[in-house]
């Protein structure tokens, strides 16, 4: 793991880093490149691809539900009872787990499933 070749606490951020990293790419290379080619479509009265909209669609919910672990790891820097266990990575993981289901749980209480 990152730990055995740098520090916890830069490992921990490095982690953010790349989850931030892929949520920039998702936006920039997938979300508003389809976005641009659903709306020239519509304005030229062409049917454009579904699978566009989909792929927009899935990795902005992927971007949404990782939301709060990225906060939260950029923010570990601070939280050192986290990084500095040796029992890290596994705080890491079951983290992302509750926060994803956290962050799913608002979700559906905005769409008023719940």
């Amino acid at each position: 793991s990152l730990t055995k070749v740098f520090g916890a606490r830069f490992a921990f951020l490095s982690v953010g880093v790349i989850i931030g990293c892929i949520m920039f790419f998702n936006v920039f290379f997938v979300i508003i490149p389809n976005g641009k080619n659903i709306t020239s479509s519509a304005l030229d009265n062409k049917n454009f691809d579904l699978n566009l909209s989909i792929s927009a669609k899935t990795r902005s919910v992927h971007n949404n539900i990782i939301t709060f672990l990225v906060l939260f790891v950029m923010l570990s820097g601070h939280a050192s009872f986290i990084w500095i266990s040796q029992y890290n990575w596994i705080i890491l993981l079951l983290l992302a787990i509750i926060l994803g289901f956290i962050r799913h749980f608002f979700n559906l209480r905005a769409e008023k499933k719940i």
